[in-house]
């Protein structure tokens, strides 16, 4: 609905439920429940009146500029995508498309209604025509599309340059240029399908292992009646298949398989059945409890793979897809994380430190030792003679090889009397941190704590120990 003058609204005759509310205007960025941390959930009851939100969009900004080929020929039709990194616990980057344009007959693109902060520009595959994207070339068994480029002119996620948006301004003459590359096929075969009497699987899946998602051509292809599938128009790289037989919305079944592509189309078999297994049993000191309490294996903060520890302290965490986990305790009842892995032997190797890595049908038996000796940091921040609300105070550890573990790093918001209170930390050095709470969680990077070091506050925390750390917020990045 539209707002009044005034900015008011009014949504009448609602029945009961939870609702969320998206706000946009020309010149300001979209308030989404989506992306915006603050966000207010609304819930409401037979009969109730809410009539005290107030809601904020802050001015944006904008992105223009041009694409061309490798003749320096403008580009049309191509997508231009803004995308925006954040940074997880464990250092793990997402990158996400806030929005997309495709160029037109000049190659210009615009990007509007931008909210501030760090973005980088994206364009390549496909090219629109009404209705259905095209290659730019296919014929005699050859497709050529253009390659994904970032900004300045890098097939490399890392060798990207950053946009920074501010509100009310422009950012013109963004201009970089786009080359064309082979694209491929995985063709094969879903193997031991229906066996047994199991349903069969109708899709094959794929993912790109890279940093960043896979935003262009297909995302899958349909099961042939002879149980061969074809996927094309790929380009160069390491993808996982994955197909699933499902009954009654439950998956019964799953197979995966590792592809790499160089310059050639390949084929590759998915086995059903054939997934990865971590099993073992978990040991706990005296005193610590298994009841409700699991062993995970997290590919990212949201996404991971449970097992419940039996009576007997055996856990089993089974079809799992290749790729890369850290090892980790979870408390089904308890938010709040006191206990850790001391241990993680699997194959002759810790995995209580370091991440670990599974193929296709690996199976691991693991011997996992439990710790509850976590203390706590607390204290308070100030700017001034003033407390600092509002701020996170970010916990990281000196090491380079815990950073990339999630559970060793840890955060605590500072309350109106600018206290923060952080807990469930494992013995260790750490450094200390109090910063503008941050979208994008740059905090988070591998390399934040060294960039700033000269920032921050030092800790060394023993078993069981509570330290007080008062903080000055820290400014710039």
């Amino acid at each position: 609905m539209r707002s009044g003058a005034d900015g008011n609204f009014a949504f009448s005759d609602l029945p009961p439920g939870s609702y969320a509310l998206d706000v946009w205007r020309n010149g300001y960025a979209t308030f989404s429940c989506e992306t915006n941390r603050d966000c207010r959930q609304l819930s409401l009851k037979p009969g109730q009146k809410l009539d005290d939100l107030a809601l904020r969009l802050d001015p944006a900004g904008v992105i223009s500029g041009r694409v061309f080929d490798e003749d320096q020929d403008p580009v049309e039709g191509i997508q231009v995508y803004l995308l925006r990194v954040t940074f997880q616990p464990g250092g793990r980057r997402r990158i996400d498309a806030r929005s997309g344009v495709v160029t037109d007959d000049q190659g210009s693109f615009r990007i509007a209604n931008i909210p501030p902060g760090s973005y980088l520009v994206r364009a390549g595959g496909l090219i629109e025509h009404p209705m259905e994207q095209v290659a730019l070339k296919q014929a005699h068994g050859e497709t050529l599309q253009y390659r994904d480029t970032y900004y300045p002119g890098t097939s490399m996620l890392n060798e990207a340059t950053p946009l920074e948006v501010d509100p009310e301004v422009e950012a013109s003459g963004i201009r970089f240029s786009v080359v064309t590359e082979k694209t491929y096929t995985i063709a094969g075969k879903v193997v031991n399908q229906g066996k047994g009497g199991q349903p069969k699987p109708t899709e094959v899946h794929f993912t790109k292992q890279s940093d960043a998602e896979q935003m262009f051509g297909p995302s899958g292809s349909a099961i042939n009646p002879d149980s061969s599938f074809e996927i094309s128009g790929l380009s160069p790289g390491e993808y996982t298949l994955s197909a699933a037989a499902t009954s009654n919305g439950v998956e019964v079944s799953e197979g995966y398989a590792s592809v790499r592509i160089v310059d050639s189309s390949v084929r590759a078999n998915i086995e059903l059945g054939r997934a990865s297994d971590v099993r073992g049993k978990v040991e706990a000191p005296e005193g610590l409890s298994l009841a409700g309490k699991q062993i995970v294996l997290q590919a990212n903060t949201s996404a991971y793979y449970p097992s419940d520890i039996g009576p007997d302290g055996q856990f089993d965490i089974a079809n799992v897809p290749p790729g890369e986990y850290n090892l980790a305790a979870m408390d089904s009842r308890d938010r709040t994380e006191v206990t850790y892995l001391k241990k993680a032997r699997c194959a002759g190797k810790d995995y209580a430190r370091q991440p670990l890595v599974l193929a296709v049908g690996t199976v691991l038996d693991c011997d996992i030792a439990l710790a509850n000796d976590t203390g706590s940091v607390s204290g308070q921040v100030t700017e001034g003679d003033k407390p600092a609300a509002g701020l996170v105070a970010v916990l990281i550890p000196e090491s380079l090889e815990l950073r990339r573990i999630p559970r060793y790093t840890l955060t605590g918001k500072t309350d109106a009397a600018g206290r923060y209170h952080v807990v469930g930390v494992i013995p260790g050095d750490y450094l200390l941190f109090a910063v503008p709470p941050s979208e994008g969680g740059e905090y988070f990077a591998l390399d934040f704590a060294d960039r700033n070091a000269d920032k921050a506050e030092h800790v060394s925390l023993d078993s069981h120990a509570t330290q007080v750390v008062n903080l000055k917020p820290m400014r710039g990045r």
